[in-house]
């Protein structure tokens, strides 16, 4: 006889639960401490064989807050919305990245002399972003860029500047992120470069999701109504809302002076952590295993919490549970471990 396999993951083993930063003081102090001792020198990452970027940056526009598009799909965007963009010819050309992401750091050398502290800070978020990506996916890794790279992500870094980046990854040369101090270099941010990270491997808000509606109530008394759309072709590849997720507005981004952008319908939401940019979550790394790690996708379903649960495994997109005589206590081990 089978046995479908119900798996309690002690959380002494559990090392990715999600837990809001500010419910997770020791997470939240690990993760100051990496702020603290990422600094780089000043001129790590200027000397460059390669540079091929886009026009993009200069030409294009910001929509939904973060996301740079040129101007012929934002004509589409603010005609059609969403859906009318990623189904036109303008959008055919956003590609994924592979398991692989080559990346550069640049800034000026007017920069880190006016403002050493403010890049150094920004510089080791984007280096503490990469490596929660890579330590919690467990198959993405980010390399410094080479001569032979012609395709990367690149960090453009200002005390000044705006956070922003394009969905996916270019066809040739650079893919753009404008990181700046107030957005992406304090604890507080640490987790923004992630966040940009990842839209350029197509990831969009989650109060975007077409299942929004069912966790939020969008007030329509909102400063920036275009960034509140749901985007029907986002996909939620069956993974649940995460309040806490970095890719989540807070409550204030676009509030008015007497209203908030919009409010919780679910019970035990601590709503000052919705929006949090400190921790990525675990459903925030399901959905980068989902799209680029995909043959390594385990999860626990049912339980009371999520350290414990049926286990299911994701094959080719579709999920099924484990059904096995022979999975004994030392593979629940491993699958916690790996959780």
């Amino acid at each position: 006889m089978k046995l479908t396999f119900v798996i309690f993951c002690l959380t002494t083993i559990v090392t990715s639960r999600q837990i809001p930063a500010a419910q997770n003081d020791k997470d939240f102090a690990a993760n100051q401490e990496i702020v603290k001792e990422s600094a780089v020198p000043q001129d790590t990452y200027e000397n460059s064989c390669f540079e091929a970027s886009s026009d993009e940056e200069e030409d294009g526009i910001i929509i939904d807050g973060d996301i740079l598009v040129s101007k012929e799909q934002a004509a589409i965007y603010y005609e059609s919305g969403w859906d009318g963009l990623v189904n036109s010819e303008a959008w055919e050309n956003t590609k994924r990245w592979g398991k692989k992401i080559p990346y550069k750091i640049s800034y000026s050398d007017k920069e880190m002399k006016d403002n050493p502290t403010e890049i150094n800070k920004i510089v080791a978020n984007v280096e503490s972003s990469m490596k929660a990506i890579e330590d919690k996916t467990g198959c993405i890794k980010f390399s410094k860029a080479s001569c032979t790279d012609f395709i990367r992500l690149k960090f453009n870094i200002g005390k000044d500047r705006k956070c922003y980046t394009t969905l996916g990854r270019p066809v040739f040369g650079n893919r753009d992120i404008s990181l700046g101090y107030n957005c992406a270099g304090t604890p507080c941010r640490a987790m923004t470069p992630a966040h940009e990270i990842m839209h350029t491997m197509g990831r969009h808000h989650e109060h975007n999701r077409p299942d929004r509606d069912t966790y939020v109530t969008i007030y329509s008394k909102n400063t920036c109504p275009t960034q509140m759309k749901i985007v029907k072709g986002a996909a939620t590849k069956g993974i649940e809302y995460d309040y806490y997720s970095v890719m989540h507005y807070s409550p204030g981004q676009c509030a008015t002076s007497t209203h908030l952008s919009f409010s919780i319908k679910k019970s035990n939401i601590l709503i000052h952590n919705v929006g949090q940019r400190k921790l990525l979550t675990d459903k925030d790394i399901q959905h980068i295993k989902a799209i680029h790690c995909s043959s390594m996708m385990m999860r626990l379903v049912g339980g009371r919490d999520n350290s414990e649960g049926r286990l299911e495994v994701n094959n080719k997109e579709v999920w099924g549970t484990v059904c096995s005589d022979g999975f004994d206590t030392n593979d629940a081990n491993v699958v916690c471990k790996y959780l």
